[in-house]
């Protein structure tokens, strides 16, 4: 709700997931190219919650790519979350309208059909020209 009048980017990701951690830098880059342009992007780690080993990694990963955006881990059991986020897979990006309702979900579901960052970019830009 608070983000309400922005785009909001949430890319859901986790350490395991090899096209995840290629993408991410590319989002770090949209976010600066983006930020004045009204869209926030989210980054949501859905590695499990007690994994202290996997958290440190991503925590020094996002220091390393230095994403100055909000990131968050998950607080919930990883199967849990995957439900109740309605994901079947990594990764995925979910792009909000200003007005807060889903406008975009690119996701890796389909191995014959990856998202690009372009995907990502293109989507951004349709919302913005809106």
């Amino acid at each position: 709700e608070s983000l309400r009048g922005s785009i909001v980017v949430v890319d859901y990701w986790a350490s395991w997931c090899p096209p995840c951690i290629e993408r991410f830098p590319h989002m770090v880059e949209m976010h600066h190219r983006y930020a004045d342009r009204g869209v926030q992007f989210i980054s949501l780690d859905l590695d499990e919650k007690g994994d202290t080993d996997a958290l440190d990694w991503c925590n020094d990963f996002l220091a390393r790519v230095k994403a100055e955006f909000a990131n968050y881990h998950v607080e919930e059991n990883m199967t849990a979350a995957f439900e109740r986020l309605d994901l079947l897979g990594l990764p995925v990006v979910r792009i909000y309208a200003p007005d807060g309702s889903e406008a975009y979900k690119l996701t890796g579901d389909n191995p014959y059909q990856q998202f690009t960052e372009q995907d990502v970019e293109d989507a951004i830009l349709e919302l913005l020209a809106q």
